[in-house]
C-alpha cells in the first residue's frame, strides 16, 4: 500500500488528475482569441481541480516522498498522459515541474532513464515544444544528465543535452546544461562518452571561444577542467588544436578572472600527465585560419604548390616577426602567477606551474624564466592557503636543488676541462723536450739495454753454475744411498737364504724321520706276514724296508709314499711261500696287496691308490722272464714314473733299491 497519501486522498487526487474540462481560467480568453486570430490551433484549458491536484503532486515530489511517489504505477500513467500533445499547456508545465522534482533522487533518475516511454516523451517534448514547456522539459533532462553518463544506452539524452548547449541557444540555458554536464563529468567513469559524442564536444569547443559570453565560457571551461582530471581527458583535450588554442586565449590577462581561473584549472589537469608538461610550457599561439589554409594546400596538386612557393618565400620574414609577437603559454602562466593577480587566478596558475616543475627535461628553462623566485615569493603570500604556500615552497626547493646540482655539475665539468687542458699542455711541453733530447736518450737507452743484457747473462751463468754444483752434490749423495741400500739388501738376502736352508733341513729331517717310522711299521707288518710262512723272510723284509725308506727319504717324498715303498719292498722280499720262491708276477701281486694294506691303514686317497695299481701294472710289463732285475726295483721305478718324478729322483730310487739288494745275503730270492 502506498504511504505518500491516505487512500481516500490518493483516490480523490488521482480522480482530479484525470479530469478534462473545457472551462477557461482567468486570463486565458484573450490569449485564445489572439491565437485564433493568428491561425494557430489552440489547446483546451485545464480544469481547476486538475491544476490544484498537479500543484499538490508537485509539493509531494519536492519532499522525501519522491521515490515512493514514482513507484506508484497509477501516478506514472497520469504523468505520462499529462505530457501528451493534446493536453493543456499548463498541465504539461506542472507535470514537467513534478518530473524536475523527481530527478532530485538518483534512484528516480535511473528508473526514469530505464523507462523508454518516459525518456522518449521528454526528448520529444524538448524537440517539438517551445516556450516554458520546452524549458521545463529541458530542466528535467538536465536533472537526468548525471545518470545518463553511467551507461552507454542513453545516447539520445546525451545528444539532446549537447544540442541544447550549442551556439544559438540562450545563455542561461547553456549555462544550466553545462553545469549539469560538469557534475556528470566529475563523477563519470567513462569520459569517452563526452569525447565520443560529437554534439557535446562540438558545443563545448564552440562555447570556449573568446567571442562567447563570459558566463558561458566559465561553465564550459569548468566542464573541460572536470574532463581533464579524468584518466584519458588530458590527451584528448590537448591533442585537439582548437581546444588547445582556446585554452591559451582564455588564460590571457584580457579575459575575465573567472574565465582565466577555469582555464588554468583545466591546464592543471592536463599538466598532471608527464608527457604533457613540455608541450604546455613550449606552446605558442597559432593562427587557426592560416593553419587550416595550409592543411588545404597540402592536398593541392604539386603544380599549384610550386606557383605559391614564390609568394610564401617573401612572407617568411613577416611570419617570423609575427611569431615573436604571438602570446605563449609560458608567458601567460608566469603573468597569471604574479603577485599583482587576484588570489583565485594566481592560485590556479601556481597549480599549473607546480605540475610543470616536475619535468626534468626542461628544468633549465624553468630556472631561466625565474620560476623559483616566483614560487618563493608565493610561499610568503598570506592570501593563499597554507597548503598552497607549502607546495610552492617545496616546488622552489626542488628547482633550486636542481639548479645547484646543475651548477655543481657544470663547475665539475669546467674543472675537468681545465685539468685536461693543463695536462695536454704539460704533455705537449714534455713532447717537445723529448724531441730535443731524443738522440741522447736513444744512445742512453741502447747502453742501458746492453748493460741489462750483460747483467742478465751473468746472472744466468752464475745461476747455472750453482745449479750444476748442487746437482753434482745431490748425485753423490744419491750414489752413496744406493750403495748402502744394495749392501743392506745383500746382507738381508744372505740371512734369509741361511734361514731358509735351516728351515728346509729341519723339514727334510722331519720328513725322513716320519718316513722311516712308517717304513719300519710297514716292514714289521711284512715281517709278521713272512713269519707266518717261515724262512728268513723277516730279515729280508727288514732289509728291504730299510732300503726302501732310505730311498724315499733321499728323494724327500711324503710319509705316505715312503710307507708305500717300504711296504712294497717288504712284500717283495717276503714273497716266499712254504720256502719256495714265487714267480715275478706273483711277487708283484703280493707287493700290490701289501701296498694296498698299507694304504688302507695310512688312509691314502683314491688317487694315490690308483697310482699304486698303475705302478703294479707297469712293473709287470717291464719285468720279463729272462730279466734278472729285482722285483722291488721294478715296482719302485714304475711308481716313480707314475708320480712324475724327475730323472734324478728315479735314479735315486733305483740306486736305493740296488743298495738294498746288494746288502742282502745270498739265498734271497
Amino acid at each position: 500500500m502506498n504511504s505518500w497519501a491516505r487512500s481516500d486522498e490518493r483516490e480523490k487526487l488521482l480522480e482530479s488528475l484525470r479530469t478534462e474540462a473545457r472551462e477557461s481560467l482567468r486570463g486565458k480568453k484573450k490569449k485564445k482569441e489572439k491565437e485564433e486570430s493568428k491561425g494557430k490551433p489552440t489547446k483546451p484549458p485545464i480544469h481547476v481541480d486538475r491544476k490544484l491536484a498537479l500543484l499538490k503532486l508537485r509539493d509531494v515530489a519536492s519532499t522525501g516522498l519522491r521515490e515512493v511517489l514514482w513507484r506508484d504505477e497509477e501516478v506514472q500513467k497520469v504523468l505520462l498522459w499529462s505530457l501528451e500533445d493534446h493536453q493543456p499547456e499548463l498541465a504539461q508545465i506542472l507535470t514537467l515541474a513534478v518530473f524536475v522534482h523527481l530527478t532530485s533522487s538518483a534512484r528516480n533518475c535511473e528508473a526514469l532513464l530505464l523507462s523508454e516511454e518516459v525518456r522518449s516523451r521528454l526528448v520529444r517534448v524538448v524537440q517539438e515544444s517551445s516556450g516554458e514547456v520546452r524549458e521545463k522539459a529541458l530542466l528535467a533532462l538536465t536533472g537526468l544528465a548525471v545518470a545518463s553518463f553511467q551507461k552507454e544506452e542513453f545516447e539520445d539524452v546525451r545528444n539532446l543535452l549537447g544540442q541544447a548547449a550549442g551556439r544559438g541557444r540562450g545563455a542561461p540555458q547553456r549555462i544550466e546544461v553545462f553545469r549539469a554536464l560538469w557534475s556528470a563529468a566529475t563523477v563519470c567513469e567513462s569520459p569517452e562518452l563526452f569525447f565520443g559524442n560529437t554534439r557535446i564536444w562540438g558545443s563545448l569547443c564552440e562555447s570556449i571561444e573568446p567571442t562567447e559570453p563570459a558566463d558561458v565560457r566559465e561553465s564550459a571551461l569548468g566542464l573541460l577542467g572536470a574532463l581533464t582530471w579524468q584518466p584519458t581527458g588530458p590527451h584528448f583535450v590537448w591533442h585537439d588544436a582548437a581546444s588547445r588554442e582556446h585554452l591559451l586565449t582564455n588564460t590571457l590577462r584580457s579575459q575575465p578572472s573567472a574565465v582565466r581561473t577555469r582555464a588554468l584549472v583545466a591546464l592543471a589537469g592536463i599538466a598532471r600527465e608527464p608527457e604533457m608538461r613540455a608541450p604546455i610550457w613550449a606552446y605558442v599561439s597559432v593562427d587557426l585560419t592560416r593553419k587550416l589554409t595550409e592543411d588545404d594546400e597540402e592536398e593541392e596538386p604539386q603544380a599549384l604548390r610550386r606557383r605559391r612557393a614564390g609568394s610564401k618565400a617573401t612572407s617568411e620574414a613577416e611570419e617570423k616577426a609575427e611569431e615573436e609577437e604571438r602570446p605563449s603559454m609560458k608567458d601567460s602562466l608566469l603573468a597569471a602567477a604574479s603577485r599583482t593577480e587576484i588570489c583565485t587566478v594566481r592560485s590556479s596558475a601556481l597549480r599549473v606551474l607546480l605540475e610543470i616543475s616536475f619535468g626534468e627535461e626542461f628544468m633549465l628553462e624553468l630556472v631561466q624564466s625565474g620560476l623559483a623566485d616566483l614560487l618563493l615569493e608565493a610561499s610568503h603570500d598570506q592570501r593563499l592557503q597554507p597548503r598552497e604556500r607549502k607546495l610552492c615552497l617545496h616546488g622552489q626547493n626542488r628547482i633550486s636543488e636542481w639548479n645547484e646540482a646543475r651548477l655543481a655539475e657544470e663547475l665539475r665539468i669546467e674543472r675537468e676541462n681545465e685539468s685536461r687542458e693543463r695536462l695536454a699542455m704539460r704533455l705537449e711541453e714534455e713532447y717537445q723536450v723529448v724531441l730535443r733530447e731524443a738522440p741522447e736518450m736513444k744512445r742512453a737507452d741502447e747502453e742501458s739495454y746492453a748493460f741489462e743484457e750483460w747483467s742478465k747473462a751473468q746472472t744466468e751463468i752464475n745461476a747455472m753454475a750453482k745449479a750444476d754444483e748442487f746437482s753434482a752434490a745431490m748425485n753423490r749423495h744419491l750414489t752413496f744411498l744406493l750403495h748402502m741400500n744394495r749392501e743392506r739388501m745383500e746382507q738381508e738376502d744372505e740371512l734369509s737364504l741361511q734361514f731358509r736352508q735351516q728351515e728346509e733341513k729341519k723339514v727334510f729331517a722331519s720328513k725322513v724321520a716320519a718316513a722311516r717310522e712308517r717304513a719300519i711299521e710297514a716292514a714289521k707288518a711284512a715281517a709278521g706276514a713272512m713269519k707266518r710262512v717261515g724262512g728268513d723272510a723277516i730279515l729280508q723284509a727288514r732289509d728291504a724296508g730299510e732300503a726302501a725308506g732310505a730311498a724315499a727319504a733321499k728323494l724327500g717324498m711324503g710319509p705316505l709314499i715312503q710307507a708305500t715303498f717300504a711296504g712294497t719292498q717288504a712284500a717283495a722280499a717276503a714273497s716266499v711261500k712254504q720256502k719256495q720262491p714265487l714267480t715275478r708276477s706273483e711277487q708283484l701281486d703280493e707287493a700290490n696287496k701289501a701296498a694296498m694294506a698299507v694304504a688302507d691303514r695310512c688312509e691314502m686317497t683314491e688317487e694315490e691308490i690308483e697310482l699304486i695299481d698303475e705302478a703294479t701294472i707297469a712293473a709287470k710289463e717291464a719285468a720279463s722272464v729272462d730279466e734278472q732285475s729285482d722285483i722291488a726295483t721294478c715296482f719302485a721305478v714304475a711308481l716313480a714314473c707314475r708320480l712324475s718324478l724327475t730323472e734324478e729322483a728315479q735314479s735315486a730310487v733305483t740306486g736305493g733299491a740296488a743298495a738294498a739288494s746288494a746288502d742282502r745275503p745270498d739265498g734271497y730270492p
